[in-house]
């Protein structure tokens, strides 16, 4: 990290955010400030800011399997990578009067080929102050329900190349929608309470998922380099997974067949797999220390939807330590489901004697719905170490050992995952640069 405490993670519309392909977030106050005092300017109401990650990754990992830091994502089966952790991003504030502000963000990097122009555009709302404890925005907010939401591609402002994987890769970001929020100073500790609604939706394609509405809280108290948060959100599914539906079409008519053995089985699929509708929430809770030379972050999660496939509980810890302008850093991560993983059941036997050709397509359905129901999260272990070497107050230099454990079916955080056990190893570096 920075050689001076580095800014807590929080989340203005004066700092620039970053994620995978759009525009970036807000980095936090402290280095914000810093930027504006030399940044590029177009004028005295208009700034520009930007970051970037050039990396490149080697991965020991299962044939035809596409690790994603993310979940919109270009599937790539490389070995050897170049747009894992690479992305460029920039900012523009506009601010028309003292109490008003436009922000607007984009990232680029290698998204999933369905990617459209709108998922590139990071943030794009405007801020109201009407005096300096309260803020309300409307637009394309972020969704600060975690300690990285809000500059979760800005990777200058962390030491590790990427935020565990585990906890990040399937959360949303941005919120189509409003917040407000308040701060206020109690002794020490400035707190900060935030309200926010809309819709977001995360993944590409056939897997995007999209939620909305979506309601959410988070509570936050930072004082002597110790920042606490707390988040509730709650949200529902607003369609099933394109994907998913001609699984679920499938299933429904395999209730309609006059065996009752096949009919209840796919009754129960039917019920476990996400639809439209459903309802899902999230706890979580975050907690960042630093200062004297040391580093400590952790967070827990924990997701329950009404389906059975796809409630988890994820978390990490992270500890690091300066020397100097190098910081070494080692991350235990996890994601664990709830549901054990399933056999799809045998459907031809009982539909042979009726009709040989609807068994077989019945069997395909079974098989997929288990699929999907196996893939609906993921259940694995990452145990990092890395450096950050800072050159310059705006450049910084990385290395990361990634060693990832998968459980059986549990290759939910992959790509082209095929529900068997494996190992894998992750080496990267890549150079953070602020502007």
């Amino acid at each position: 990290m920075m050689r001076e405490p580095a800014p807590s993670p929080r989340a203005t519309s004066r700092t620039p955010q970053a994620r995978r392909i759009r525009l970036p977030g807000l980095l936090p106050g402290t280095l914000v400030m810093a930027l504006a005092c030399s940044a590029p300017s177009m004028g005295a109401d208009v700034s520009v800011h930007g970051f970037g990650t050039v990396g490149a990754a080697w991965l020991n990992k299962p044939d035809d399997w596409s690790f994603v830091r993310e979940m919109n994502q270009h599937t790539n089966e490389a070995r050897w990578r170049v747009d894992l952790d690479s992305v460029v991003g920039v900012q523009v504030n506009y601010a028309p009067s003292r109490s008003l502000e436009l922000v607007g963000q984009a990232t680029a990097s290698r998204m999933d080929g369905d990617a459209g122009a709108k998922d590139y555009i990071e943030l794009a709302f405007a801020a109201w102050r009407p005096d300096p404890s309260w803020t309300v925005r409307l637009g394309r907010v972020n969704l600060d329900a975690y300690l990285y939401s809000d500059h979760r591609d800005v990777g200058f402002t962390y030491p590790y190349i990427r935020p565990p994987v585990e906890y990040y890769s399937r959360m949303p970001t941005s919120l189509d929608g409003a917040d407000v929020a308040r701060s206020w100073m109690r002794g020490d500790a400035q707190w900060q309470a935030r309200l926010y609604t809309g819709r977001t939706s995360a993944g590409m394609g056939a897997g995007r998922l999209k939620l909305g509405p979506l309601y959410g809280i988070t509570l936050s108290r930072e004082s002597y380099g110790l920042l606490l948060r707390l988040s509730a959100v709650h949200a529902r599914t607003r369609e099933a997974i394109p994907a998913m539906r001609p699984l679920l079409e499938g299933l429904q008519q395999m209730q309609a067949l006059p065996v009752g053995e096949v009919a209840g089985e796919a009754a129960r699929l039917e019920a476990a797999l996400m639809s439209g509708g459903m309802r899902t929430n999230y706890l979580a809770a975050g907690a960042a220390y630093d200062r004297n030379s040391w580093l400590f972050t952790a967070e827990l999660n924990r997701a329950k939807v009404d389906a059975d496939n796809s409630s988890f509980t994820t978390g990490y810890l992270s500890i690091g330590r300066r020397f100097g302008p190098v910081t070494a850093f080692v991350i235990e991560s996890a994601a664990m489901r709830d549901a054990e993983p399933r056999e799809a059941p045998d459907w031809i036997t009982p539909l042979t004697p009726f009709d040989p050709l609807l068994a077989q397509q019945a069997q395909a359905i079974a098989e997929g719905a288990t699929q999907a129901f196996n893939h609906g999260a993921g259940h694995q272990h990452t145990t990092s170490a890395g450096l950050r070497w800072d050159l310059t107050s705006r450049v910084a230099l990385k290395a990361q050992w990634d060693h990832v454990r998968t459980h059986r079916q549990g290759h939910g955080l992959w790509r082209n995952g095929d529900g068997r056990p494996a190992r894998s190893d992750i080496v990267a570096i890549a150079a953070d640069f602020v502007f």
